[in-house]
């Protein structure tokens, strides 16, 4: 029968090292359990980090450090394999958005129609509540963000 002997160090009350001798079933169930076992492992430990910076930013909320929250978690974060969790702000993004519409206007020809809402819009005649005219369709093309 093959077998596969391995050397694991103790780790807490000797410097001994065990000698495990394992059939290939049972080394490949070892390594099995052992990689769900470090699974488990990580996945208790970012939990625990996460509930640490959830209690922090509690406490940062309450004791009125906010900024000095944000601060030391950004320098710390740098720092640790799991980050602690940053806290959301409000931001007023500007972006441009180019939109096509359709609508039905009363004019003497399509081109006619297509300058007149042109003009309206350009002219900030036209009722954005669409009094104005009947919206068919939109169609956002492209959405960019500008500078403020």
């Amino acid at each position: 029968m093959e077998t596969v002997t391995l050397r694991i160090p103790q780790v807490f009350d000797t410097e001994e090292t065990l000698m495990h001798t394992y059939t290939p079933r049972e080394l490949a169930s070892y390594i099995t359990k052992l990689r769900q076992e470090r699974s488990t492992s990580q996945t208790e430990h970012a939990q625990d980090i996460d509930l640490i910076g959830q209690q922090a930013m509690e406490m940062a909320d309450d004791l009125g450090w906010c900024d000095r929250y944000d601060s030391f978690v950004e320098e710390l974060n740098g720092r640790l394999h799991i980050s602690l969790p940053t806290r959301n702000k409000e931001y007023e993004a500007r972006v441009r958005v180019t939109v096509y519409l359709s609508a039905t206007i009363t004019a003497s020809c399509e081109t006619e129609a297509k300058e007149e809402i042109e003009n309206m819009f350009d002219r900030h005649e036209l009722s954005y509540d669409g009094s104005d005219f009947e919206i068919h369709d939109t169609d956002i093309d492209a959405i960019e963000a500008v500078e403020q």
